[in-house]
């Protein structure tokens, strides 16, 4: 009966010490992410400052927004993966057809990998309504998924037959003029890609989906923002390459 409370109290210490060294990993875990959050805040909020003082410190301004004069618009692949995502695959097609562009200069991709018949359905009739109003738009469908919807853009990449590839996820809402203002900044021979802002449908709905865009917001709005204005590669960006 003793030695049972002796090991017991030994592994009730065991169980503490290891504990504690959590405990403190998290901490000083915690204390990194807060310094390299508030490094990006400060670095944004020095950026926006030297702006109002010295306006060719606004990132937004160092690069073309309009096309140079007699410069025809590089051709441009519009990429929307996609599987088995009934309720949105119609609506991203559509956002992506409406937008303003040349149009002998636009060509769209469904790189559909659904294996649901319905979605499938939903797809081919958004690319046959699309078709028939002089877009050119086609579904490209695997027999396999392999590399999921990475693998799918990668296996169509080197058979695009435009100079640039805009990518939407299918939940993406991509604004008309939206590869009006993404194009032009690329006659920077600095610019290797243009990342796009997020903005959020149901902000607004409940305090849950307030509370998500604040979060997700300091990702978009300062990480992104401060890595861009330190001509660094923003996190995301560097995930995906």
């Amino acid at each position: 009966m003793l030695i049972d409370k002796l090991l017991l109290a030994e592994l009730e210490d065991v169980l503490v010490l290891l504990l504690e060294i959590f405990v403190g990993l998290a901490s000083f875990v915690g204390c990194l992410v807060a310094v390299d959050k508030l490094y990006l805040f400060y670095a944004t909020v020095f950026y926006k400052a030297m702006a109002m003082w010295r306006p060719e410190w606004e990132p937004t301004l160092r690069y073309p927004k309009r096309w140079k004069r007699g410069v025809k618009p590089p051709r441009v692949c519009v990429q929307l993966p996609m599987f088995n995502e009934t309720h949105v695959a119609r609506r991203v097609i559509d956002y992506a057809c409406r937008m303003e562009y040349p149009r002998d200069r636009l060509y769209v991709q469904c790189l559909d990998d659904s294996t649901d018949p319905e979605t499938r359905e939903v797809v081919d009739e958004g690319v046959r309504h699309w078709q028939a109003q002089g877009i050119k738009i086609e579904a490209i469908r695997r027999t396999n998924r392999k590399g999921y919807k990475a693998g799918a853009m990668h296996e169509v990449h080197d058979a695009i037959p435009a100079e640039f590839i805009a990518i939407f996820d299918a939940d993406f809402l991509p604004e008309p003029d939206f590869l009006l203002r993404a194009i032009p900044p690329f006659q920077d021979k600095n610019v290797g890609f243009v990342q796009g802002r997020w903005t959020y449908l149901n902000a607004d709905e409940s305090l849950f989906c307030r509370y998500q865009e604040i979060c997700l917001n300091a990702h978009i709005k300062c990480e992104q923002v401060s890595a861009a204005e330190c001509r660094k590669v923003p996190q995301s960006a560097a995930k995906c390459r």
